[in-house]
């Protein structure tokens, strides 16, 4: 009875110890298992095996779609990406042609999306500025920029400025992640602002800004200098008979060699009217 009692927990034991080898290989095969659509995934890096596809989160796309890797289609029209945004690799995925913006002003102008933007998760502080103004007026294609600033005379505002990337990664515009393939979802810029001026996405360079002024300042005292050293030199010239100080008088006779232009011109004299009377009478009375 005791070597039947042993025999038989050896073989219980190898059973185990089989099914226990079984179990570990059935995962290392999970694991090693090329992902395909449908594979269950934690993150994007997950999926990057196959082509054009992302990790989807349980938020968007409903609980059978929770943590599978698919197409990046379905993450440009449900933006539910596992963290929160679809991954880079979905750039440049549009559902149908045609979709996305016809231009920037069109993406600008679009209150439902940018009242997404401001009311969603939080995004970067330029996408977060550009929203609330965009939402704020009824123009917001005049006050929206798609091109950098003026390097010499103004700096831009990092905070002020969004990447349509990024943005559109967050929340797909018209069923279009931004890439520069797509053109930026037809905006034409990869970095828009929205500001209530100008000067709210590209402000003014404090330090050229006052050269800038410094230098008008010089220039106008330096116009001002010559004209009133001209005035001064033909008044000099213009009256030089009547000077009774010698310094004066030396003065406005080197004005007069150096400056000839400023000498009065010889009036020529007018002839006394009683003599021309005199002169006419003789041959009125012959």
């Amino acid at each position: 009875r005791g070597g039947r009692r042993r025999w038989r927990q050896t073989s219980t034991r190898r059973r185990r110890s089989r099914c226990a080898l079984r179990a570990s290989a059935c995962v290392v095969t999970h694991m090693t298992s090329t992902p395909a659509i449908g594979s269950v995934c934690a993150s994007h890096a997950e999926c990057d095996a196959i082509a054009f596809a992302y990790c989807a989160s349980a938020s968007g796309g409903g609980a059978q779609r929770a943590g599978a890797c698919m197409s990046c289609d379905d993450c440009a029209l449900h933006a539910d990406g596992i963290d929160g945004a679809c991954p880079s690799t979905c750039a440049t995925r549009t559902m149908t042609s045609g979709v996305g913006a016809t231009g920037a002003d069109e993406f600008f102008e679009d209150y439902g999306y940018w009242v997404k933007v401001r009311d969603g998760a939080a995004v970067s502080s330029g996408c977060t500025a550009s929203a609330n103004e965009a939402t704020t007026t009824t123009t917001a294609s005049t006050k929206g920029r798609t091109s950098s600033c003026f390097r010499v005379f103004t700096k831009r505002a990092s905070d002020r400025w969004c990447d349509v990337g990024a943005l559109t990664r967050q929340y797909p515009y018209s069923a279009c992640i931004a890439d520069g393939v797509n053109d930026y979802c037809g905006v034409g810029s990869s970095d828009v602002c929205v500001g209530k001026t100008s000067f709210d996405c590209c402000p003014l360079r404090a330090d050229v800004l006052s050269g800038v002024v410094i230098a008008v300042v010089v220039v106008l005292c330096v116009v001002q200098f010559f004209i009133y050293r001209a005035i001064y030199h033909r008044k000099l010239v213009r009256s030089q008979e009547f000077w009774n100080n010698p310094r004066i008088a030396e003065a406005a006779r080197k004005a007069c060699e150096r400056y000839p232009s400023l000498k009065p011109k010889a009036m020529p004299k007018a002839e006394n009217a009683v003599t021309i009377e005199i002169e006419r009478a003789p041959a009125a009375n012959a």
